[in-house]
């Protein structure tokens, strides 16, 4: 597996999770002991800023509000935590993100369970309306902590057992990995096949 440099390193549903939030699409589970960073260093390393991203589809004549992400994912190389949490939707362009939908930044997450795992609301400022249209509709969330290297180390956004859809993707636009710095399939940019990430998304 390539490691970094520098730094080192399912499916729809509609089940009630609140009084005004349902799960629209849930790949929490299948765990692996695969992960890979997504985060914004900052200053001195914003070069190193990188996403990685997975797809999930409205179903036809539906439209969602996204008002809440969960995802899993740990701790590297340091212990955290996270400053917070930056949420990107994108449509799809032919198997990866294209056109930028929605950025909820700097939102302040809750974490749960292990270390590396949040809540994120996104804020009524930030909900997100994501239409299924007449034959179903694929968008894809990026999911990015913002927390320096030193010394808090990095984030690694949780794998999931399989893929659902797409392979996820990965992208480094300041290129100071030497690799991908436009979005790619995130197993061409570390010679290893992972499954999709493990997030969910809630709303109504």
């Amino acid at each position: 597996m390539r490691t970094l440099p520098t730094l080192a390193v399912i499916g729809a549903a509609l089940l009630t999770t609140s009084a005004n939030a349902l799960v629209l699409w849930n790949q929490m589970g299948g765990p692996t002991t695969g992960a890979v960073n997504s985060q914004a260093y900052g200053p001195p390393n914003t070069a190193f800023d990188n996403q990685a991203a997975d797809d999930f589809v409205v179903p036809a004549g539906s439209t969602w509000t996204v008002k809440r992400v969960r995802v899993r994912g740990q701790y590297g190389s340091g212990p955290g935590p996270a400053t917070s949490e930056n949420v990107f939707f994108y449509t799809d362009a032919g198997g990866l993100p294209g056109t930028l939908v929605n950025q909820c930044l700097n939102l302040a997450g809750t974490p749960f369970g292990p270390p590396g795992n949040f809540i994120v609301p996104l804020g009524t400022s930030c909900w997100t309306t994501l239409p299924g249209g007449a034959s179903g509709t694929r968008y894809w969330v990026s999911v990015q902590i913002n927390m320096p290297k030193s010394p808090n180390g990095q984030w690694l956004w949780s794998n999931h057992s399989s893929v659902n859809g797409n392979p996820p993707a990965w992208q480094n636009p300041g290129n100071a990995f030497g690799f991908c710095p436009t979005w790619a399939i995130e197993s061409s940019c570390f010679s290893t096949a992972f499954g999709d990430h493990r997030f969910r998304l809630e709303g109504n």
